[in-house]
């Protein structure tokens, strides 16, 4: 989870610490002083954080990840 602590469109309350709350092993990497725009404002740190992220992921982890039976009310998108 990635969000800025000065969005005013999605407060950071409600939207990225909430978020991370209810994912189990979430990781919640916030954007100090970012507004809602990070795509436009922090690009670069933004696909920098995004290519480590994807970058941790093995294939073995995304195959055992896919393959579990997903919870109900959860989607497995891999």
């Amino acid at each position: 989870m990635i969000h800025g602590d000065d969005d005013q469109v999605v407060p950071f309350e409600v939207g990225g610490k909430a978020s991370a709350a209810l994912i189990d092993d979430a990781e919640l990497v916030v954007y100090p002083g970012a507004p809602h725009g990070i795509t436009d404002t922090h690009k670069d740190q933004l696909n920098k954080d995004l290519l480590a992220f994807l970058g941790s992921w093995s294939g073995a982890r995304i195959r055992r990840r896919a393959s579990a039976d997903p919870r109900p009310g959860t989607a497995i998108g891999m």
